[in-house]
């Protein structure tokens, strides 16, 4: 008995989430990409990631700068 109510909760779960009929919501107009759910936290990992490596290249400018005044 409780390996089918599992059976049908996963039946239903994924029932529930599949397709998006008549839902246009994420669709985008015209020729725009559609966005998917985690557009804006993938934006925000780019964002860090930018931000990473902009920090990376300034500390080893840094290390340079410190290194050719220390000769």
């Amino acid at each position: 008995m409780p390996v089918r109510v599992l059976a049908i909760s996963i039946f239903l779960m994924l029932s529930g989430c599949s397709g998006n009929e008549g839902d246009n919501s994420t669709a985008a107009a015209g020729d725009e990409e559609p966005q998917h759910v985690w557009d804006e936290q993938v934006k925000t990992i780019d964002k860090a990631r930018q931000l990473e490596q902009d920090m990376n290249d300034a500390f080893r400018r840094r290390a340079e700068e410190v290194d050719t005044q220390s000769r």
